[in-house]
This record gives structure tokens, sequence and C-alpha cells, in this order.
């Protein structure tokens, strides 16, 4: 849990897919933008296409990846993994609020069914640790990932979900726009009907980030 503030990495992001006459996907655009930066931690960012495997694609542009954290194929996808995994960035505090775009090409175009729909599976790799990867709720890590992940030693994810016991999430994605927390501040102290929503599943308050009168 730590302060809990959900600020210490965030991005907004939209994704493109580009299609053939068939409908059969032959490409992806990630068009991102870090817009916070609350950790002391280094974090990077990717995306895992489940179902997909990495053969399927032909070339990865735009990523910006200055340390050692993930280890490309040819093709800007990352080894040892079953399915495709596209590593964005690898230090979300030398992006802090730079637009930048990562671009996908398929080898063999994808039938849209196939692929599914976003934002497929994001996640955040823990200060260059690959093996402590954070995914939104119900999710499972990548090939190279622990199922039962720890960070900073006193946070651990004992059933792998990436939720507490009491089911407040590791991280969340919003389909809206969204103002991040300042530091140290709680998301339900900010956000008063989040804990409503996290514990039951989902299921109630899902407005719960709107600038509603009394939210």
């Amino acid at each position: 849990l730590g302060d809990y503030d959900f600020n210490d990495t965030a991005v907004d992001y939209s994704i493109k897919t580009i299609s053939n006459a068939n409908n059969e996907v032959v490409g992806l655009d990630f068009d991102y933008e870090v817009t916070a930066d609350g950790a002391s931690f280094v974090n990077g960012f990717a995306f895992e296409l489940p179902g997909i495997s990495p053969n399927s694609v032909l070339q990865i542009s735009g990523q910006v990846l200055t340390n050692t954290v993930f280890e490309l194929a040819s093709n800007g996808t990352e080894m040892e993994q079953t399915n495709v995994v596209i590593p964005l960035f690898d230090d979300h505090s030398a992006l802090l609020g730079q637009p930048g775009k990562v671009s996908v090409s398929f080898s063999i175009p994808i039938p849209e069914g196939q692929l599914g729909g976003g934002p497929f599976k994001p996640f955040l790799v823990v200060d260059g640790d690959r093996e402590t990867e954070i995914h939104l709720v119900g999710n499972t890590p990548t090939s190279l990932g622990n199922s039962r992940p720890s960070v900073a030693g006193s946070n651990v994810d004992a059933d792998g979900n990436y939720a507490t016991a009491e089911g407040l999430p590791w991280a969340i994605n919003i389909t809206e726009e969204f103002t991040v927390l300042q530091e140290k501040i709680t998301i339900d102290e900010g956000y008063l009907f989040f804990r409503a929503w996290a514990i039951s599943g989902g299921k109630n308050r899902k407005d719960w980030y709107k600038p509603n009168l009394g939210y």
C-alpha cells in the first residue's frame, strides 16, 4: 500500500489499430505521455498482446530504452516471451511531460477478433527488476514476471492477482481524463468513492473518478 497515491508512474495513452481492406490488423500505434513521476523508483512500461506470437511482428519503432531492463529481439519484441511484449520505455522519470509514439507493424495480418480490444495488457516493470511486474487486477504476469511480486520488500502480492486482500488494486486503467493526486495523498482521500468501487470488484460507484459534486 505505501502512500497509495497512484502518482508513482502515471501514463496517458491511446492505442490506434491499423487495418487492411479485410479488417485484419496490420499495425498498432501507441501514443503516450508520462504525466506523473512520484516514485523514487525508475519504472518501465510495456504492453503484452495475449495469444499473439512474437514472430507475428515485423518491426517496432519509437521505443525509448536507455537501460538494460528489456532484452529485445531484432523485430523489437522482448525476447523469451510466449506472447508479444512491446516495451515502450524503461525510465519513466526521463520522459515526464514528453509525448512519445511507438509503432508496431505485423508481418502477418491478424484477424481483429484474435487480437481483441485494447488496452490489451499494460504493465509496469519496477525499478529495473525485470521479474517485478505490476498489472491490472486479475491479469497474469508475462513469461518473465514473478507470479508473487514483491515491491520494496513489504508489499507482497501473496495470491498474485495484483490487489490487496481487501480488493484494493495495485494499478488502475481509466478511459477518461484523470487528475493525479498530490504526493502522499491516498487515493481514497482525493476520490471519496474509490474504496467503495474497488472493494465491490468494480460493481459500485463506477464513476468514482469523475469530478461530480461530493466526489
